[in-house]
Protein backbone atom coordinates (compact mmCIF):
# COMPACT_ATOMS: atom_id res chain seq x y z
CA UNK A 1 0.00 0.00 0.00
CA UNK A 2 1.29 3.15 -1.05
CA UNK A 3 0.10 6.68 1.02
CA UNK A 4 1.87 9.17 -1.30
CA UNK A 5 2.39 12.37 0.67
CA UNK A 6 -0.46 11.54 2.67
CA UNK A 7 1.52 11.76 6.36
CA UNK A 8 -1.43 12.35 8.04
CA UNK A 9 -1.91 8.40 7.46
CA UNK A 10 1.40 7.03 7.86
CA UNK A 11 1.03 8.69 11.72
CA UNK A 12 -2.25 7.24 12.44
CA UNK A 13 -0.71 3.65 11.46
CA UNK A 14 2.48 4.11 13.01
CA UNK A 15 0.59 5.48 16.71
CA UNK A 16 -1.86 2.55 16.02
CA UNK A 17 1.20 0.28 15.58
CA UNK A 18 3.40 1.43 18.46
CA UNK A 19 0.04 1.80 20.91
CA UNK A 20 -0.55 -2.05 19.78
CA UNK A 21 3.05 -3.03 20.37
CA UNK A 22 3.59 -1.19 24.14
CA UNK A 23 0.03 -3.05 24.90
CA UNK A 24 1.59 -6.51 23.98
CA UNK A 25 4.69 -5.69 25.85
CA UNK A 26 2.28 -5.41 28.97
CA UNK A 27 0.87 -8.24 28.32
CA UNK A 28 4.11 -10.33 27.80
CA UNK A 29 5.31 -8.38 31.00
CA UNK A 30 2.08 -9.80 32.55
CA UNK A 31 2.38 -13.23 31.52
CA UNK A 32 6.20 -13.47 32.85
CA UNK A 33 4.88 -12.76 36.10
CA UNK A 34 3.04 -15.38 36.52
CA UNK A 35 5.02 -17.77 34.29
CA UNK A 36 2.97 -18.46 31.46
CA UNK A 37 5.08 -18.86 28.93
CA UNK A 38 2.59 -19.95 26.66
CA UNK A 39 1.00 -16.73 26.62
CA UNK A 40 4.40 -14.79 26.00
CA UNK A 41 4.61 -16.91 22.89
CA UNK A 42 1.08 -15.92 21.64
CA UNK A 43 1.74 -12.37 22.62
CA UNK A 44 5.25 -12.49 20.94
CA UNK A 45 3.57 -13.81 17.36
CA UNK A 46 1.17 -11.08 17.79
CA UNK A 47 3.99 -8.57 17.81
CA UNK A 48 6.04 -10.32 15.01
CA UNK A 49 2.55 -10.17 12.99
CA UNK A 50 1.99 -6.30 13.43
CA UNK A 51 5.55 -5.45 12.87
CA UNK A 52 5.86 -7.32 9.68
CA UNK A 53 2.77 -5.52 8.50
CA UNK A 54 4.87 -2.01 8.85
CA UNK A 55 8.09 -3.28 8.06
CA UNK A 56 9.33 -3.10 11.44
CA UNK A 57 11.62 -5.89 10.52
CA UNK A 58 14.00 -5.07 13.79
CA UNK A 59 11.07 -5.29 16.18
CA UNK A 60 10.02 -8.65 14.10
CA UNK A 61 12.86 -10.09 14.68
CA UNK A 62 12.54 -9.86 18.37
CA UNK A 63 9.68 -10.96 18.87
CA UNK A 64 10.65 -14.27 16.25
CA UNK A 65 13.15 -14.75 19.10
CA UNK A 66 10.70 -14.42 22.14
CA UNK A 67 7.94 -16.82 19.88
CA UNK A 68 10.50 -19.55 19.41
CA UNK A 69 11.26 -19.64 23.28
CA UNK A 70 10.36 -23.55 24.35
CA UNK A 71 7.38 -24.07 26.59
CA UNK A 72 9.49 -25.19 29.56
CA UNK A 73 12.06 -22.20 29.28
CA UNK A 74 12.89 -20.05 32.20
CA UNK A 75 10.70 -16.95 32.03
CA UNK A 76 13.60 -14.80 33.34
CA UNK A 77 15.38 -15.20 29.67
CA UNK A 78 12.32 -13.25 28.73
CA UNK A 79 12.90 -10.31 30.69
CA UNK A 80 16.44 -9.44 28.21
CA UNK A 81 14.34 -9.70 25.02
CA UNK A 82 11.46 -7.52 26.30
CA UNK A 83 14.25 -4.77 26.98
CA UNK A 84 15.55 -5.37 24.11
CA UNK A 85 11.97 -5.38 22.32
CA UNK A 86 10.91 -2.10 24.17
CA UNK A 87 14.08 -0.05 23.26
CA UNK A 88 13.50 -1.54 19.77
CA UNK A 89 10.25 -0.24 19.68
CA UNK A 90 11.52 3.39 20.71
CA UNK A 91 14.24 3.43 17.87
CA UNK A 92 11.27 2.70 15.16
CA UNK A 93 9.40 5.61 17.04
CA UNK A 94 12.44 8.04 16.79
CA UNK A 95 12.87 6.91 13.16
CA UNK A 96 9.43 7.37 12.14
CA UNK A 97 9.05 10.43 13.67
CA UNK A 98 12.27 11.92 11.66
CA UNK A 99 11.23 10.30 8.35
CA UNK A 100 7.92 11.91 8.31
CA UNK A 101 9.53 15.56 9.82
CA UNK A 102 8.93 14.93 13.36
CA UNK A 103 5.30 14.96 13.53
CA UNK A 104 4.46 11.65 14.83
Amino acid sequence: MRFGNDHAAVKRIIDVFTEDVATEISFIKQSQSIGNVKAIIEHAHSIKGASSNVMAMRINNVAQQIQQLPLDCDVAVVQELVQHLEAELVNFREVAESALGGNC
